[in-house]
């Protein structure tokens, strides 16, 4: 299964301490070599319209991942790191950079893995 530009989207009501946990289990595969890339189109927003920064996290059971910084760039591909090899379940946790009351809490973007 091709698993490159794999569309993701949601929302994150959390502030930058909690996480939201997908459901969704995505599978590592030779496509990346065990690597795992994320890459946001669109970020949560700030009350003055700004794009926020997301924290990721990627989840293999019981461990996570070191927390990655995420920018709105549709051109900047963040390096999550080796999550191989392939065959290997993740699921992604995640969290908005700040908290933000009366905001728009989406984001959109894509993933390699």
């Amino acid at each position: 299964m091709l698993t490159l530009n794999t569309p993701i989207s949601g929302s994150t009501y959390s502030s930058s301490t909690t996480y939201y946990l997908s459901s969704e289990f995505r599978k590592v595969t030779l496509d990346r070599n065990g690597n795992v890339y994320v890459n946001l189109d669109s970020a949560p927003k700030l009350s003055n319209g700004s794009a926020d920064y997301m924290k990721w996290i990627i989840y293999i059971t019981p461990n996570d991942s070191p927390v990655k910084v995420i920018n709105q760039d549709p051109s900047a591909w963040t390096d999550m790191g080796y999550f191989g090899p392939p065959g290997t379940y993740f699921r992604n946790k995640f969290a908005r950079g700040t908290t933000c009351n009366n905001c728009n809490h989406n984001f959109s973007g894509n993933m390699d893995y």
